[in-house]
């Protein structure tokens, strides 16, 4: 099904490329973040891991790999450093 362009998630929790390359600025793209999703991208500008982020929200470490995939995605950042990075440059701590 995905090969003919179906899609088992809903399309407005992830960013297309187009949408990635083309103007959504970073403030578009912090707007686009769950509660849950700011929760965890805080916790991880704060040094923690998955472990311990999951151990705080209750959520199991596996939950949180996801949480940091989707905020990379929405964002357009493809590292944990980067992710950092855009966090403390938002005062996000």
């Amino acid at each position: 099904m995905v090969m003919r362009g179906y899609s088992f998630a809903p399309a407005q929790d992830f960013p297309t490329a187009a949408h990635r390359r083309h103007g959504a600025s970073d403030e578009q793209r912090l707007r686009m973040l769950s509660a849950r999703e700011m929760t965890v991208l805080i916790l991880l500008a704060k040094g923690m891991g998955n472990k311990q982020i999951g151990a705080q929200l209750s959520l199991s470490e596996k939950t949180v790999s996801t949480y940091k995939h989707r905020l990379k995605l929405k964002l357009n950042i493809t590292s944990l450093v980067e992710l950092i990075d855009f966090a403390r440059r938002y005062h996000l701590l």
